[in-house]
């Protein structure tokens, strides 16, 4: 018996619902799908998902009050009914026709299973070229590397719990709306909680434009440099920055995004932005806010 639970903000999920529906179908198991919508403003997402509450399966929720993503998702964890409870983010897409039976056929293997993800490579994905430069570079890791260190790089978008562990795991709701993963990776390995990666991608077709994704980027390194004492090494940036502490340079990268956050800014914009610069960009920012 399989729960899955979606959260939404103004992104449609009619599509991934759909898919959902009919690969419970194929494999004829006890499921639910519940998809709660975090108050969402786009009128053109709330209008397509309206469709949800009369798809079979489905319980979709409409929140009046925005709340983080965090609450939501403990919100989703909550309404959850069965053993297993397969969370999804509302912008991604199975990549295989039997995504569902791979989950369900490694739960038991670990209290968590996580999947992977991929990026569009056939043109059809409509994604800012900022956020799919880095997706590829940074994001997409191959199996044989996230079962190497398998609580690093956590990606919440696709993965399979035990719901016994979520009774003991939550995601921290201090933070905002984005930047958690890493936290609740690192929540995973110090309660001891077993986590198995397998080969079960989604596709991310995120809509974010490269302004948009600039600012999760920094939102999301704030949330780790507030939270620094408990992510500890889980996030790449912030060792490295403590690296440069230690080398007495932090001054550097905090003169280089007082001065020229805006020209980087601009060129991580265009149709052709440097990865290289918005590491930089990241480090300079981390560097910044570290003493402000």
């Amino acid at each position: 018996m399989l729960s899955i639970v979606i959260p939404t903000y103004n992104c449609p999920c009619v599509a991934l619902v759909n898919e959902l529906v009919r690969q419970i179908d194929a494999a004829q198991i006890v499921a639910e799908i519940v998809v709660i919508d975090d108050a969402s403003t786009d009128q053109t997402a709330l209008s397509a998902n309206e469709a949800i509450s009369a798809t079979k399966y489905c319980r979709y929720i409409k929140l009046t009050e925005n709340l983080s993503i965090a609450k939501v998702r403990n919100r989703l964890f909550a309404e959850a009914k069965y053993k297993y409870v397969l969370s999804l983010d509302s912008d991604v897409f199975p990549v295989r026709n039997n995504f569902i039976i791979k989950y369900l056929e490694a739960a038991g293997n670990a209290d968590v299973v996580r999947g992977g993800w991929l990026y569009r490579l056939d043109g059809t994905q409509k994604i800012c070229p900022l956020r799919y430069k880095y997706g590829i570079r940074r994001e997409v890791v191959s199996l044989e590397k996230r079962r190497m260190h398998p609580y690093a790089n956590f990606i919440a978008a696709s993965y399979l719990i035990n719901r016994k562990t979520t009774c003991n795991i939550f995601f921290d709701e201090t933070y905002g709306r984005y930047g958690f993963d890493v936290y609740f990776g690192s929540q995973l390995e110090l309660a001891h909680v077993s986590v198995a990666h397998i080969d079960n991608p989604v596709y991310h077709d995120d809509r974010d434009t490269s302004e948009r994704f600039i600012a999760k980027t920094r939102f999301a390194i704030e949330n780790v440099v507030y939270h620094a004492d408990v992510v500890g090494s889980h996030s790449h940036l912030l060792n490295f920055y403590r690296k440069v502490e230690r080398w007495h340079l932090a001054w550097l990268p905090r003169l280089i995004y007082k001065y020229l956050h805006s020209p980087i800014e601009r060129q991580l914009c265009s149709s052709n932005p440097s990865i290289r610069l918005f590491m930089l960009y990241k480090l300079c920012y981390c560097a910044y806010i570290s003493k402000h």
